[in-house]
């Protein structure tokens, strides 16, 4: 029969497992259930948000990478 993986690092002997984590009940959590704005949602549904790819720095190197 072979060991249990755990035999060789705790000494042959099993360790306890930690309790269960308990959550506290929903009516305690701040933005559950709750409709949060996003400061960009309007950016994006017009167009104009601004993304990584969009900025172009002076004297900026860029690559590509052909597969």
């Amino acid at each position: 029969m072979a060991e249990p993986p755990f035999a060789k690092a705790t000494g042959g002997k099993q360790q306890p497992l930690p309790p269960p984590r308990t959550w506290p009940p929903a009516s305690e959590f701040q933005l559950l259930g709750k409709s949060i704005k996003r400061v960009d949602g309007p950016d994006k549904a017009q167009g104009t948000a601004k993304y990584t790819s969009d900025i172009i720095r002076p004297g900026m190197l860029y690559g590509e990478i052909l597969g």
